[in-house]
């Protein structure tokens, strides 16, 4: 089959792309917010700085009488989510768990994501930095809020993975059981994790991009630490069984390196929980989400 070359790529399923003088690649789906903002009558409204009110588990109201234009809504949220906009991920994830039953507040923080979009439509997400080419490591960032959902209290788990310094992975879900520990919620998140970064080394190496790709998780539970290094489990850690031992073994044939986190600087912690403006407009910069004019060169951050 003929090959045709037509040029770079400027756009691929609803997702921009953009190259920079530099050479830097850019992605964003402002076309596409702004078709979903006009499906929600929602062009003109007023906009939003943070996708999801810290108190959001706090409150309480009716049930929607009809849930069509939520599950509409979500749908077209976690398109962009997963693609381009992770700062929103956390939020979309802990709506999307209502669309069976969603209430008034549920709708309204809905409509609080679009008008965050609607405000920050113009961010790019930044694929890879010049000075982060010669690098050989996925750098990862997890962490888990440990009972953060106020319902079942099953944990919240998130990661991201850096390459070349460019977010090419992330997660935000809550987690399939109960955990007991905040360790043991951190040490089901590390499993995740690893799981994640193992597929993207294989898909990297497949690609001939790197032959001894180093793996690094960033962490910030101790404790976590401790069990990793520990020869026994104790009473209070030894049901968590199988994920420890797989983490430990990574851990002790050099297949990935764990590091300890501050709390303050874990950029993952953007995706466990909805937090305040200064700590979550921080957080989005150091995911690589920045407000770019390609032709005139400006790059600016969250604001």
């Amino acid at each position: 089959m003929e090959i045709k070359w037509l040029g770079n790529v400027e756009k691929y399923v609803g997702i921009n792309v953009e190259e920079d003088s530099d050479g830097v690649y850019w992605i964003n789906q402002t076309s596409y917010i702004d078709n979903i903002l006009k499906k929600f009558s929602l062009e003109n409204s007023r906009t939003a700085r943070i996708p999801l009110d810290p108190g959001y588990y706090k409150r309480n109201s009716n049930l929607l009488p009809n849930n069509r234009l939520y599950r509409q809504a979500i749908g077209s949220l976690l398109y962009i989510a997963v693609n381009t906009r992770p700062d929103i991920a956390a939020s979309v994830s802990i709506l999307s768990r209502r669309v069976s039953n969603p209430r008034a507040h549920d709708w309204t923080e809905v409509k609080r994501i679009l008008r965050y979009l609607k405000g920050t439509k113009h961010l790019q997400l930044k694929m890879g930095d010049l000075k982060k080419l010669n690098e050989t490591q996925l750098v990862g960032y997890a962490d888990a809020d440990w009972g953060g959902d106020q319902e079942d209290r099953k944990s919240n788990s998130a990661y991201m993975f850096f390459y070349h310094g460019g977010l090419i992975s992330w997660s935000s879900r809550k987690q399939t059981c109960v955990s007991l520990l905040s360790t043991e919620a951190e040490n089901i998140l590390l499993v995740e994790a690893c799981q994640e970064a193992l597929r993207l080394k294989g898909l990297l190496e497949d690609f001939n991009e790197c032959e001894n790709l180093k793996i690094v998780v960033n962490e910030d539970n101790q404790s976590c630490f401790k069990l990793l290094s520990c020869e026994r489990i104790t009473t209070r850690s030894k049901h968590i069984g199988t994920k420890y031992n797989f983490c430990k073994d990574l851990n002790n044939n050099n297949v990935a390196m764990f590091q300890y986190y501050s709390t303050d600087s874990m950029v993952a912690d953007a995706l466990t929980k909805p937090l305040a403006g200064r700590k979550f407009g921080r957080h989005v910069t150091s995911m690589g989400l920045c407000d770019v004019i390609i032709e005139k060169g400006i790059v600016a951050g969250w604001q």
